[in-house]
């Protein structure tokens, strides 16, 4: 069992996201924006341990300080759901690739072959046709699974400059059109504009603040077990550090651990 990462409210967050996932939100799309040390990451690692406890339900996280290409964000849904899960979309690489040659197990060789398939050198037109294709092959293969996929982008504002463009135009207009069994949820710094008006109609965007409510804190740290501290200087740590997440955690292990010393 994963370690369970405890909250500090982020209530209405966590709501709406297990109502995408559940298909009883009218939006598939949702922004997560946020300064460092506002609890984004936490926030996202426990959207993935909710995906967790459902059957139907895969995810495919991303942390895009390492993601550079299209063809590196196509390859991991290969590697997290498996090959097999994309006939269409493999088969289609192999044709553009080289013919007969199988797709490879490798990740960069899986990668480099990807990429090969979208930037085969040819003229601008026909390397836009054949990523259509990919991409198309791509979108059927996920239409096609059964259960409902979770995709998580964090550090957004770390993805390479073309990616983000194609992530934040492209990518996000299919989610909202056709990728009806899929949830996609973007955090970073900064985040696409929830103002665009091709799929802004279908996200939900939280840009995430200080927790200023003491009360929230002193149930946080009874939940990891500071019961000892006394909720007067839980409700002070919490005021001098503005709510802000990372800095209050960091103020209470260091008390506690003096407290109970």
């Amino acid at each position: 069992m994963a370690k369970i990462h405890k909250l500090a409210n982020r209530t209405k967050e966590r709501q709406v996201f297990l109502e995408m996932v559940r298909a009883e939100h009218d939006c598939r799309i949702l922004l997560i924006e946020g300064e460092s040390g506002m609890g984004k990451s936490t926030l996202l690692t426990s959207f993935r341990q909710e995906c967790q406890k459902f059957d139907s339900v895969s995810d495919v996280t991303f942390d895009c300080k390492g993601l550079v290409s299209l063809a590196a964000f196509l390859y991991q849904f290969l590697e997290d759901l498996g090959k097999g899960s994309f006939p269409r979309f493999t088969k289609q690489v192999n044709k553009m690739s080289g013919g007969g040659i199988e797709f490879a197990d490798n990740e960069i060789s899986g990668q480099n072959q990807i990429s090969i398939a979208l930037n085969p050198g040819v003229d601008a037109r026909a390397q836009e046709f054949r990523q259509e294709q990919l991409l198309e092959a791509f979108v059927e293969d996920l239409l096609a699974m059964p259960q409902r996929i979770v995709i998580i982008l964090d550090t957004f504002q770390e993805a390479n400059e073309t990616l983000q463009h194609w992530i934040s135009g492209r990518w996000l207009r299919t989610v909202s059109r056709k990728l009806t069994n899929v949830v996609m949820v973007v955090a970073g710094h900064h985040v696409p504009d929830h103002n665009n008006s091709v799929w802004g109609d279908n996200c939900e965007h939280f840009p995430l603040k200080g927790i200023e409510d003491p009360k929230e804190w002193c149930n946080y740290a009874r939940s990891i077990g500071f019961e000892t501290l006394p909720e007067d200087a839980i409700k002070c740590l919490a005021l001098h550090c503005d709510g802000i997440p990372e800095s209050v955690i960091k103020a209470l292990n260091t008390i506690n651990a003096k407290w109970t010393a």
